[in-house]
């Protein structure tokens, strides 16, 4: 399974600046713009933890897909919004065995997938070495070696990637909402 957590990027100094009320409101946000891009691309939302989404694929391509789409709906909502009101997400996917039981997931891919979150910079999208090996000929070109010599607690043995993504940067859902 494919692990894909989001957080939010400096979410406690914006509730402890803008009131309870604006925090809570830009956590919502959070959820609406996350949850139906992850179930767009075949992903399942497990929970939401504070000021992040757990949610597992059973496909990295796919989860790799709602990654981008995610990201660049925040891109477009910043684009409308002052600077202190803008959100923006750090994202990660790791991929490997784990446990899915009832309304939860468990498992050391979870543990690893929320180890490269604390590494992973706003706006980016940092995946490991098992995803990599799995999405690589998705779009060639569009991952690089992420740097974190400058970061604390890494995980020896662990190779990360940034995939690099813009606006046009463009995937089809799996599946079709009808209305």
């Amino acid at each position: 399974m494919a692990v894909l957590f989001t957080d939010i990027v400096g979410s406690s100094k914006f509730f402890k600046s803008h009131g309870n009320l604006a925090g809570r409101e830009m956590l919502r946000q959070h959820q609406v713009m996350t949850s139906p891009l992850i179930i767009e691309h075949g992903g399942s939302v497990v929970k939401f933890l504070g000021d992040s989404v757990m949610a597992y694929f059973l496909s990295p391509k796919d989860a790799i897909r709602a990654a981008v789409k995610i990201q660049q709906a925040f891109q477009r909502y910043n684009y409308k919004k002052e600077q202190e009101k803008q959100i923006h997400i750090r994202l990660c996917i790791h991929y490997g065995d784990g446990i899915i039981e009832e309304k939860d997931i468990f498992g050391n891919v979870v543990n690893i997938a929320a180890k490269l979150l604390a590494l992973t910079d706003g706006d980016q999208i940092y995946i490991s070495q098992e995803v990599y090996d799995q999405v690589k000929d998705l779009f060639p070109d569009h991952f690089e070696l992420a740097n974190i010599s400058d970061k604390k607690n890494i995980l020896k043995g662990l190779t990360i990637f940034r995939v690099i993504w813009d606006e046009t940067t463009s995937f089809d859902p799996i599946t079709k909402t009808i209305l």
